[in-house]
C-alpha cells in the first residue's frame, strides 16, 4: 500500500515538522484544519506561519520512501483554513 507523506513547514522557523502519512490529501487537509482551529496548538495561535506540504509517498510493501517529482508542494495555509471556518460561521 502506498501512503502520502506530509509535513507542516513553519515559515518562522524555516523547517519542516515530522512528516506523517495518510491515505490521500483530503485526510491531511483535514487533520491540518482540525489543528488549525483547536486553540490550544501552536498552529492556532500563529496561523500565519504555518503551512501544509506534500514531502512524497511511503510504499509499505517496499519499506521506501519517495519524493515527488515536482518536489515540495503547498496545499494550504493554517491562516487560510481559519479563515474558511470564520466565514463558514458567518454564513
Amino acid at each position: 500500500m502506498k501512503l502520502m507523506a506530509f509535513s507542516i513547514f513553519d515559515r518562522k522557523a524555516m523547517s519542516y515538522d515530522q512528516p506523517f502519512f495518510v491515505v490521500n490529501e483530503v485526510t491531511a487537509v483535514r487533520m491540518f484544519d482540525r489543528t488549525a482551529r483547536d486553540t490550544g496548538t501552536m498552529i492556532a495561535a500563529y496561523p500565519e506561519d504555518y503551512v501544509l506540504v506534500h514531502v512524497g509517498e511511503f510504499d509499505t510493501l517496499e519499506a521506501s520512501f519517495s519524493a515527488p517529482p515536482e518536489g515540495v508542494r503547498q496545499l494550504v495555509t493554517a491562516s487560510a483554513l481559519v479563515a474558511q471556518s470564520l466565514q463558514a460561521k458567518e454564513e
